[in-house]
């Protein structure tokens, strides 16, 4: 989940902006009100709720994008302690429009981790993680692809993390093609687990340096 300075810029001034006609709309809505013409306190208290409405949808959005920044954060940390020899790209950019979250790459093979941090405590296989299954399965295979245009042909295996504290049941086990774990499994199953193919450290050290010129954050 990718964001650029320009982009909190822009969330931060025209929240602030909207709060600047809020203040404003309440004070003219005051004096109006001595005045005694009811019908211009009414517009302004309509223009009032509008815009009290829009900071509502922009903060919620922006707590949105927080959230999912602190869980990768979360997500990044784990990563910073595996052994040595493997390697993390962040924020690695699709050739279609998005971005994979993580790219490891190490002795097991080459993943792609796509990071979530919701509020609900239970993992289930329901319409919304299937939407999910897609998504980290069609990373994985976009990267393969990118990989065979770089003169590797090795596999990519997709991981779907939930960084909030959740129930899953589905074990370190795929599902339709994608691991699905906590934040507290990601280690075990990067480093003890493959991806389909081992690289040896020359390997893993090469890819990560043809794949470093994809992102920005590595």
């Amino acid at each position: 989940m990718k964001r650029t300075f320009s982009y909190n810029v822009i969330i931060i001034i025209s929240s602030a902006a909207l709060l600047m006609f809020i203040v404003f709309t309440l004070l003219a809505a005051s004096k109006i009100q001595t005045t005694g013409n009811l019908n211009a306190t009414l517009v302004l208290l309509a223009v009032e709720f509008i815009l009290i409405s829009l900071a509502a949808i922009i903060l919620k959005m922006y707590l949105k994008f927080i959230k999912g920044d602190l869980g990768e954060m979360a997500v990044e940390r784990i990563l910073e302690k595996l052994p040595q020899g493997y390697y993390y790209l962040r924020d690695f950019a699709k050739e279609e429009k998005g971005n994979i979250d993580f790219i490891v790459i190490g002795e097991s093979g080459i993943w792609t981790i796509e990071v979530k941090n919701l509020s609900k405590r239970l993992i289930i296989h329901d319409k919304y993680l299937e939407k999910q299954l897609k998504q980290a399965y069609a990373e994985a295979k976009e990267l393969e692809s990118i990989l065979v245009q770089l003169g590797y042909t090795f596999p990519v295996m997709p991981i779907l993390v939930f960084a909030n504290k959740v129930k899953i049941d589905f074990g370190m086990r795929p599902i339709n093609g994608v691991y699905v774990i906590g934040k507290s499994w990601l280690e075990e199953l990067l480093t003890k687990h493959s991806s389909g193919q081992y690289l040896g450290a020359g390997q893993a050290y090469a890819v990560k340096e043809k794949l470093k010129s994809y992102t920005t954050k590595f």
